[in-house]
Formats: structure tokens, sequence, C-alpha cells
């Protein structure tokens, strides 16, 4: 009787299950049958060329129609396709992120490989195994010797097997079932027929099935032909996968699905089948040129408002004037008016004929953008960088940097500009704490504000209220920028041109961005369309068309413009890279010689050529380094309504709920108890970054922003005091611009888990930090590394496989392996700055050919040195000691042969021999050579280089000339005639007896500096346009004889101007 029980009960249980588990099995039959013919890889490859291409058409018609129905004020419309454009969007990112996801697992098994990924179980899916296996072992205890105990532990002996094949694809069933970002890896090869697909599945099935028939057989008892799934196969380049892939291949299908239903849904939307007005779209896209230089920017019809503003900034009372002790140092100028009427301009404009003044009125003079949102200590900053040229960065409180003010000011007649100025009844308190420490100047100090209204003026003694232009300079600038530099006949196009100018109702930047446009586009027939339109009659309908015009990719560029502050200071480069690591710049399929950071600068350009970006210059600072890009408040304004809640600030604190879809974040003020709790919570961020946060994120936030910020791409970031990067970063598969800034002096160690962020672009941390990685042997993983932007580099082994690599700052030989300068022959990307150190390492002439410096033609700055630091510190110590002989003993020249034979590393042959083989790029601005003992110079420096050498190229265009510590001969270089370009020359610690004899000829010769050359006792003939001399801790009889009148010397340089000797 207990076994008829037995049995019934058996029976009755497998009945039930069934009854449960057929209905699973079927549909899960069904979906694996239907998904046999689902080619992923064509999807894919769809999505990438055609859906995603699509669903930036649709928003380009969205911004279209919404452009038109705002002008129109119908306000439902515009709220429909405000909602129409989150959903593309939201879908264009899903789209984006995914083929970025499938690329990295792609390239993670190109490095890894199959067999070096390691088996992973998510802690769910251990859980459940755990519990089954228990269970099943203590029914197997209760049930012992039955039959139903030996079907058990058959099968707790199955689901063991399968928990160890199962585990290399739990990452796909976890991504699948969870929605995450993280998908499996499919393969984009091309596709296979449905025979072969089927064929690969009965072989794997056959496979798995043996060997869990082997397992269930130990048992005697069961035999179990049980499809347990189909492993991974790819035979000769053809990819299938497997049962439980085809599970993740059903998800992406269905996602696949859902973005191109998004984009069906879109077109059907009635707003949207309504066609445009004008055909000017489909005319700009036929004849827009290419943009190789930008309009130049000029000042229209401000010469008087100029030159009023320059006579009240020197009338009464100045410091003559007799005044109270209370009584200010300065007196107060305001421009106002509406925004986009040129107040900026005409105070820029003001600054620069006073800075130009000979007479140096003012001295100071800063520029400061104020902005509705200030904060005290950022304008602060700003002034003492305008004075000093440094921000003082490591002064945080506001007194110590109103003492330093306090000192840079005092008894000084300085003017000051405020520009956007805004008054309210909260910053009262910050405009006073701004403005005391500017009440030490010189009497006659002026400030001079630019506001929208007179209530900014703070108590103004003169009020200015900008005047529009008069219309025929208005139409003259309009001209200007739609004209310039063109070959077209002009005469047809001014009758037109006029005509949009009046739509334009002389608003400065309305005719900037317009002009620009039409500049890009300069058919006739385009022109006379944009005449047409009603559009252009209001500022803001002539900015809207203007961004209209732009390319879908250049606009999100300007889009994201949005996310940086009020007239944030923007980098050009840094700009670009962002732009790259989000996505946003394409590269032409036709033109696979494209690089996508050419493409960056192209989109840039398009920007400022259409005054989306306006240049502008420190004036502290020189050229290059004081360069950067500005958005106009209206400009701003733009952006923000069409990026929408893409992009937010928060500028004091968290302030309300932060939209759940944001994709881009900047943080302007930290707030350490709001960060966990709102922003952690935006899964969907793609860009973080600071701006002008006082206070730094702490390391915990920076490590919870790691762990739970999956697709961040842009990370900007200030953190306290981080000595090394938490192991989580790893798990960044989008990221591609890392920054991190941390107070100095910084030792940042990098985790192995560095090495798998295989997208990874660009790497920056400040000039004063130092980077070491866990693994350097495996930092050659990084395989689309473009910039490392850190100046002592990060020195690692095989630094050759990185052939994308633009920015490398410093390379250090060493006699390891992965270390040779062989390293650096395939990196004809570089670009910018490179700084050769320890070349006393190549071991021979053939070994220094091989880096091939002649072919990286995008090098700009270039120096080659022997020796390391502390080799460097060593040999100036020793200089040091010379010249203090020099000085305090009779004059004894240098044994050039006895100071070589102290200093030598390596011999001066093979030096003379590796120097003439590293042979610069012909496009080479800046050349230094550093630590040379040779006593020969190379022919490439003189110009003799055999012309018979296709390879052999001249560096004529190089500007900056430098030698320091070079000891192997007292004969200095002859300095080839070809060098026409040569504008500063510095020889420093050189043991030469004489300077090379025909620097007469570098006619572009501004300034020679000579210092710490005990050997040099007279001067050649210089040039005659020479401007400036220095002459420092050099031999006495040379500096004696350079200040005695109608000495030789004395003779060679009375026709320079600024002449220091000491």
């Amino acid at each position: 009787m207990a076994n008829s029980w037995r049995i019934a009960a058996a029976g009755w249980i497998i009945t039930v299950l069934g009854w449960y588990l057929s209905p699973i099995i079927s549909l899960l039959l069904n979906k694996i049958l239907s998904n046999i013919g689902f080619d992923a890889s064509r999807k894919l490859r769809e999505l990438e060329i055609h859906t995603i291409a699509e669903m930036k058409q649709v928003l380009r018609d969205i911004e279209e129609q919404r452009m038109q129905r705002k002008a129109r004020k119908e306000r439902s419309a515009v709220s429909t396709l405000d909602l129409l454009a989150k959903d593309v969007k939201s879908a264009l990112y899903q789209g984006e992120d995914t083929l970025d996801l499938i690329d990295y697992y792609q390239i993670e098994k190109n490095i890894i490989g199959d067999g070096d990924s390691e088996p992973r179980c998510s802690s769910w899916l251990n859980w459940l195994f755990q519990c089954l296996s228990k269970a099943i072992r203590a029914c197997v205890t209760c049930c012992k010797g039955s039959w139903l105990g030996r079907f058990l532990c058959t099968t707790r002996s199955a689901l063991q097997f399968l928990a160890l094949r199962l585990y290399p694809t739990v990452r796909c069933i976890q991504a699948t079932l969870h929605r995450s970002a993280v998908l499996l890896p499919v393969s984009r090869v091309p596709a296979v027929s449905f025979m072969r697909r089927l064929h690969c599945w009965y072989k794997s099935i056959l496979t798995w099935s043996t060997n869990v028939i082997e397992i269930a057989c130990l048992y005697r008892d069961w035999s179990y032909d049980v499809i347990v799934g189909i492993t991974y196969y790819q035979v000769d380049g053809i990819a299938v996968d497997s049962f439980m892939p085809t599970i993740a291949r059903w998800h992406l299908r269905k996602r696949i699905e859902e973005l191109e239903n998004v984009v069906t849904d879109a077109r059907k939307c009635p707003l949207l089948k309504q066609q445009s007005s004008s055909g000017w779209n489909d005319i700009g896209k036929m004849n827009r040129r290419s943009i190789t230089s930008s309009t130049t920017r000029k000042v229209f019809g401000r010469d008087r408002e100029r030159r009023m503003i320059q006579s009240m900034l020197r009338e009464e009372p100045d410091d003559h004037a007799p005044g109270t002790s209370s009584s200010k140092c300065y007196s107060v100028i305001c421009i106002h008016g509406i925004a986009g009427s040129g107040k900026t301009t005409l105070a820029q404009y003001v600054c620069d004929h006073e800075n130009e003044n000979r007479e140096k009125y003012f001295n100071p003079i800063m520029l400061i953008h104020v902005s509705e949102t200030f904060r005290v200590n950022d304008i602060l900053h700003d002034t003492l960088e305008a004075i000093t040229e440094d921000r003082h960065s490591d002064i945080s409180g506001c007194k110590g940097l109103q003492a330093k003010l306090v000192d840079k000011l005092s008894g000084k007649r300085f003017l000051l500009v405020l520009d956007d100025l805004w008054v309210n009844d909260e910053n009262h308190q910050d405009l006073e704490e701004i403005l005391s420490p500017f009440n030490v100047g010189k009497r006659g100090s002026r400030i001079l504000v630019t506001a929208r209204n007179k209530e900014a003026a703070l108590g103004a003694n003169n009020l200015i209220s900008i005047s529009d232009l008069d219309e025929e300079q208005y139409f003259s600038m309009f001209m200007h920028y739609a004209l310039d530099s063109t070959i077209f006949d002009d005469r047809k196009y001014i009758p037109i041109g006029r005509k949009i100018a009046k739509k334009l109702h002389r608003s400065p930047i309305a005719a900037v961005t317009v002009a620009g446009q039409l500049w890009r586009n300069p058919d006739i027939s385009f022109w006379e369309t944009a005449a047409k339109l009603d559009l252009l009659n209001k500022t803001k309908g002539a900015l809207w068309w203007s961004y209209q015009q732009l390319d879908v990719d250049v606009r999100r560029c300007f889009e994201y413009c949005n996310i940086f502050p009020r007239r944030y200071e923007l980098e050009r480069d840094t700009l670009v890279h962002m732009w790259i690591a989000q996505g946003f710049v394409k590269t032409i399929n036709a033109r696979e010689q494209e690089d996508v950071e050419d493409v960056g600068q192209d989109y840039f350009h398009d920007l400022h050529s259409c005054a989306f970006l306006q240049l502008k210059r420190k004036t502290s600072s020189d050229i290059d380094s004081g360069e950067y890009f500005t958005v106009h408040d209206l400009l701003h304004d733009l952006a923000e309504s069409v990026a929408g809640s893409d992009c937010v600030r928060i500028n004091r604190g968290v302030i309300g709920k932060i939209p759940k879809y944001v994709r881009h974040l900047c943080i302007e003020s930290y707030n350490e108890e709001a960060f966990p709790e709102q922003i952690l919570e935006l899964r969907n961020l793609s860009t973080l970054i600071m701006c002008y946060s006082v206070k730094k994120i702490s390391q915990d936030d920076f490590k919870c922003v790691l762990m739970r910020l999956k697709k961040l791409r842009v990370v900007q970031l200030d953190v306290q005091w981080l000595g090394r990067i938490p192991a989580c970063i790893g798990e960044l598969r989008h990221l591609r611009y890392l920054g991190i800034s941390t107070p100095p002096p910084c030792n940042m160690t990098l985790p192995t888990e560095v090495t798998k962020l295989y997208h990874l672009q660009v790497l920056s941390v400040p000039p004063n930090t130092l980077l070491h990685c866990s693994s350097e042997e495996k930092m050659s993983n990084l395989i689309n590394l473009r910039h490392m932007l850190t100046w002592y580099g990060l020195n690692f082994p095989n630094i050759g496989r990185l052939t994308s690599l633009q920015s490398l700052y410093h390379f250090y030989v060493k006699n390891e392996k992965g270390y040779e300068i062989q390293q650096l022959e395939h990196l004809n990307n570089l670009r910018g700055k490179l700084f050769i150190e320890s070349l006393e390492n190549v071991r021979s002439k053939e070994e220094a050919l091989q880096a091939r410096l002649a072919d990286k033609v995008h090098l700009t700055e270039l120096t080659l040195q022997w020796g390391g630091i502390d080799e460097i510190s060593r040999r100036k110590q020793s200089a040091i000691e010379e010249i203090r002989k020099v000085f305090f003993s009779p004059v004894t020249p240098v044994n050039v042969s006895e100071w070589r034979t102290r200093h030598q590393r390596c011999p001066p042959e093979l030096q003379e021999e590796v120097l003439e083989a590293l042979h610069p790029p012909s496009q080479i601005t800046s050349l230094c050579i550093r630590n040379y003992d040779g006593q020969r110079y190379p022919r490439w420096l003189s110009g003799e280089q055999d012309t018979r050498d296709l390879n052999s190229t001249d560096i004529s265009h190089l500007q900056y000339l430098m030698f320091w510590d070079c000891n192997g001969s007292s004969i200095p270089p002859k300095i080839g005639k070809f060098f026409v370009h040569i504008f500063r020359l510095t020889v420093t610690g050189c043991s030469w007896t004489s300077l090379p004899d025909n620097l007469d000829h570098l006619e572009s010769l501004k300034e020679l500096n000579i210092q710490e050359c005990p050997n040099i006792e007279s001067l050649p003939q210089l040039p005659r346009f020479l401007k400036t001399l220095v002459l420092s801790q050099c031999n006495r009889s040379l500096t004696d004889s350079c200040r005695t009148k109608g000495h030789p010397n004395w003779q060679k340089i009375r026709h320079i101007t600024e002449k220091i000797i000491s």
C-alpha cells in the first residue's frame, strides 16, 4: 500500500508540474523558434545607419514645426511637440547607448579573448541555485534508497552542471530581464543562412545532450534527453548565439523594435505632416559651403560712444580733487540697454582702446562678467586673475581674497568693468563685499557697469543708454558678416541684403548670426527665401532661424553648451573632446582618412563663424593661452530652450526635483547632504561636471558616482584629497572623458580596473599631479585613448600600441622592453607638445631612426633631452658652481673636455648620431635641445641635409629655438638661413665661447636670452629688428662691456629697445 501511495503521489506531482510548465515551455519554444531567423547583426546595422539617422531627422522636423508654432503662439501644439521631442531624444540616447555597449564588448573580446573571461554569477541566481541544492539535498536524505531519491540526486547534479555552464551568460540574463544598459555582445559579422544556423543549433544541442546524459547515467536509473542550452559557435566567421543569448537577442529585438516604433509614431503625428512654409532648409543643405576661415570681427558705429565714455573716464573728480576721508576713490559710469544691443561690445571696445594707450592712464584694467547668479568668491578670483595672470585658487576665503586685492590695487588708478550686472534685494550684501577692496586705489579710478536696466547702475554719476546703430552703419555691419571675403558679385546681393537687414530691427546679435548663415549659404535663392520670412522680424525668431540652419549634429553640440554657466569661458579643445565623448561628432564614411578630432574642430568653427560661440581674449595673457569662447546670453537662452530637461545646472545647491531623465548635469554649488538623495538617482546621466564650485566633492560621493551612474561618458570633478581612484570605475563602460582635479601636491594611483575602460579617450589631471598605475602592463589595452593631459605623463610599457594617441606631453626612454624609443614609430597622430626624456638610453642611430619623428606632422613643440630630472638638477648645481668661480675669481675659461668628462652619460659620438636621426617634423614651431654633449650639431639644424634624401624636410616654420646645458663643444651650431621665422632664441647653461655668427640673418628675431653661459665674452652682429636682450649670470667681462659706452659689445646692442643685464 505504501508503494502504491508513493506512486500515486508522484504521478499527481508530475501532473501538476506538467500543467504549470507546459504553457511556459510552449511559450519559450515559440519564442526560440521565432528568433532563430532574427538577424541581430543586420538589425544593429540598420539601427546605426538608418534608425538613428531617421531619429535625428525627426528631431529636426520637430524643431522646425515648434519654431513656427511658437511664433504663431499655438501653445497646445508647442506642448505636444515638446513631448514628442522628449520621446524621440530618449529613444536616440537608448539607441546610441546600445550600439556603444556592443562596441565595448567587441573591443573587450578582441583584447582579452574568450579564454580569459572569468565566469560571473549574479547574487540572485547564485542564491537560487543554493536554495534548490539545499532543498534537493534534504529530499535526498529523506528518500534515501528510493527511486525518488535517485531522481532527486540526478537532478541536483544536473543543476550543478547547469550552474557552471551558465555562468558566462548570466550577465546577459540579468540585463535583459531588468532592462539595464548591459546587453550581450552580438556579433556584427555578415548575416548567415537559416540552414547554416539550424546546423549549428543541431550540433550544439547534441553536445549538450550528451553531457547531460553522461551525468544522468552515472546513477544508472534515469536517462534524460534534456535541452539545457546551446553553446556559442563561430565557425569560418559565422556567429550564432546560444540559447540564453537567444533570450537576450529577443529582448534586443524588442528594444530595437521599440525604437523603430518611436520613429514611426512620431512620423504619424499630424503636426509633422504639414510641410514647412518655405524651402529654405533644402536650399541651405544643397549650397552650403565648407568653412575654412571666419569673418573678421569688427565694431561698427560705436566710435562716438567710445570717445564719449573715454572722456567721462577722465573727468573730475580726479586724484587732485579734494575729498573727505570717507569718500570713495572711484566713480561709476553705467551703460544700460536691452539684451543683445551691444553693451558688452562697447565696453570691450573701450577697454581695447585704453589698453592701447601708451600713457597707461588706467593700470590695471579689469573686465569681469558678473551675470545674474554670481558668487562673490568667483568674482574676486576673476579680478585677481585679470591683474596678476594668476587665479590664486589656493585662497578660498572671501577675506583672504579681499586682502590680496587690496595689496594689488593699493595706490593704483584702476578701471574695473562689471559686465552684465544684476542688482536685486538678495545680492546687495554680496555687491558690497565685491566692491570693498576697490576703495584703496588712486583717486580718479573708475568702474564701468553694463546692465539691462538703470537699477543696476550702482549710483552711477553718468548713465548712458545705448542707442541703435545708424541704419547705414547697421547695414554695413550686416553685409560685412554676410559677404566678407567672398568672390561673388555683390551687386545682386545688396538689395536683398538690405531687405533682410530691415527685418532685424538693428539688433547686433541678430545681424551677426543671420549674416553668418547667409555667408555659409551664398546661393541667391537662399537669400531671397530668407528675405520673405516673417520669423526674422523678431530677434529671438532670427536666432531660432539661424539655429535651424545648422546641421543636426552641430545643433546637438550647441545644445550641449547649455550645461555650462552663462558666459563661461569655454576652451576649444576641451569642448570638442566632450562633444566627441558624447558621440555628437560623426565622420563621413566616404572619407576614411577623416579624423574625428578634425570634424569636431569643423563643428566648432561652424558655431564660431555664425557667432554662436564668440571669441574672447584675456588681456593679461598671451594670444595662445588667453583665447577662450563664450555664448551670448540670448543664445544661451536659445540653447536652454532647445535642450529642455536634457541639461541641468545646480547653482546654489539642489533646489527642487531634478528631472529623472536628465542627461547632462553641471554642479556649480556642491551640496553634500542633497547629493546622495537626488543626483545619485539619475541613472541616465551621461555628463557630470563641476564648474566654479568652491566645495569639492567628497571621496565617498565620488565613489558612489562611479558605482551607480553607469551611463556616464564625461566626468569632470573636483575631489577632496584623492590618492587612489576607486576600483569601481572599471564598470563605467561608456566612459570616454575622465578629468579629476584634487588639491596639490598629489600622487594619484589608477587601479587596475582603469584598464577596462576600453572607450576612454581623454584622461586629464592637473599639471602638478603625479599619476601611477597599479597595472602598467595592461594600460596599453586602452586602444582608444587619444589624450593623456598630464604634464608628467603616465609611464607604462608598449605605449606604441595606442595608435590613436594625440596628446603625450612626456615620453621616457628606458633600457627596458616596451619603453624603447621605437614605441613612437606608429604614433603619427601625436600633436601639440612632445617632451622626449632620457635619450641616453637610445642604443644606436638605427633605434632613433625607427622613432620616425619627421612623420609626426601634427607636432608643434618638441624637446629632446638627455638625462632625467635628477640629472638636470645635478648639472644645474654644477653650472652654478662654475658661474660662481667666474664671478668671484679671475676670468678663467671653462675646460670643455673636463666638463664633458664630468657629465658624460653616454659617448658623445652616439649622442651626435641620435640627434641627427631625430629629425623634427616640418611643421614644428618650437624646438628645445637639453643636456646635449655631442661635439657636432645635426645637419638639419644648419640646413646642410642631403637634398637627395627624399625623406629630408626642412623645419623653416620654427619660431622658438632653445639650447639648455649643451656642453659638448665650445663651438656653437650654425643656424640655417631658412629659419626666417625664428622669433626667440634662448641659450642657457651652455659651454659655448660665442654665439652663432650668422644671427644677423634672422630678420624675425625679436628676443635673445643668454643665461648662465660663463665662456661667452663677445657678441656677434645682431639683427637690427631685435627688441629684447637678456644677459643673466654670464661672464663678468661680457656684462661689463655691454654697459661700457663705446665698447664693441655696447655698439652691437645700442639699437635694442629693452636690455636686461644682470
